[in-house]
């Protein structure tokens, strides 16, 4: 065994090394932008049912808001969105938990009554001035393009999941 070998061997897994290291974050930053995507429409759907409850104060609609992408996704869009957003997209889901929790304490029809009138009213439009900016929070950091979009690869198929000019598609 030579020299020239070994110094092969050790370019070739240092750069095999590298490739991999660098897939695995690609492939990490790919499945961080879906989930921020799927907690997009979550808080778009609770901000919709907000704004229904601030016109009409329904018990019902109160059911309706969701938190299961938020806790499923969280630490994933934890990962591309700064502190600061961070803590905006936790207090307007801390929001809605003050809101559904109060229901079954005071009742359908007290409820409503706090909500329309009570300090409920300032909680709910706070809780949806909070989701109005999580959803600007959410939507810049789907559409935030990567340093890099990915390998030019020439000569490759369909069957790699590349698009023209042999580039990665990252939003397939």
């Amino acid at each position: 065994m030579t020299i020239d070998n070994l110094a092969s061997g050790l370019i070739g897994a240092v750069v095999g090394g590298a490739i991999v290291v660098w897939a695995g974050q690609w492939r990490w930053r790919r499945e961080n932008r879906a989930a921020a995507r799927l907690l997009y429409y979550e808080v778009l759907n609770n901000g919709t049912i907000l704004d229904a409850l601030i016109k009409q104060p329904i018990a019902g609609f109160a059911a309706r808001l969701s938190r299961g992408v938020w806790d499923a996704q969280g630490v994933r869009v934890a990962s591309i969105v700064s502190g600061f957003e961070l803590n905006r997209l936790g207090a307007a889901y801390l929001g809605v938990e003050n809101l559904v929790s109060m229901r079954p304490l005071l009742g359908d029809q007290k409820w409503e009554a706090w909500i329309a009138e009570g300090d409920g009213k300032s909680m709910l439009t706070t809780t949806q001035d909070n989701f109005r900016r999580s959803a600007a929070i959410l939507s810049r950091a789907i559409n935030k393009k990567p340093w890099w979009p990915g390998p030019v690869v020439s000569g490759t198929g369909a069957w790699l999941g590349l698009g023209p000019a042999g580039r990665i598609l990252l939003n397939p």
